[in-house]
């Protein structure tokens, strides 16, 4: 297989040099926690709205990124299950979707709002469930 290299830049260095983003959306594979701490690490007066997907088997300090975040007053306004199984664990939490049956990869999601931290973590972090997760500290 061909490699190519590419040139990146952190989120720390992209606002230092550049510009705050309104909206990030990731899509990559695990690095989303990196992405994530480097943000919950920021002082910012105005923060981004973040849109990414779970992988919950490369996540190794994810918890304590969202954690930091939470603090921060992120809170998760929207989320997709992550199949009909995730769609489950989260109608057996008490969440009812917002929009149903959504065909996706074969499969069909559910979208849920404002899902606690406690759940959040733990869906994202722990026992999976959730595909992708929408985070603001806007109301």
């Amino acid at each position: 297989k061909k490699k190519i290299k590419i040139q990146t830049i952190s989120l720390k260095e992209l606002i230092k040099k550049t510009f705050i983003p309104d909206f990030i959306r990731m899509d990559i594979e695990g690095y989303e926690e990196k992405v994530l701490s480097d943000l919950s690490q920021l002082k910012l007066e105005e923060y981004p709205i973040v849109c990414f997907e779970t992988h919950l088997t490369k996540y190794r300090k994810m918890e304590s990124v969202l954690e930091r975040l939470f603090k921060k007053g992120y809170k998760v306004k929207y989320a997709s299950s992550s199949f009909e199984n995730g769609s489950l664990k989260l109608n057996n939490l008490g969440y009812k979707p917002v929009l149903k049956n959504i065909k996706t990869d074969d499969v069909k999601r559910n979208i849920y709002e404002n899902i606690n931290n406690r759940d959040a973590i733990n869906l994202i972090c722990k026992s999976g469930g959730l595909r992708t997760v929408l985070i603001s500290t806007k109301n």
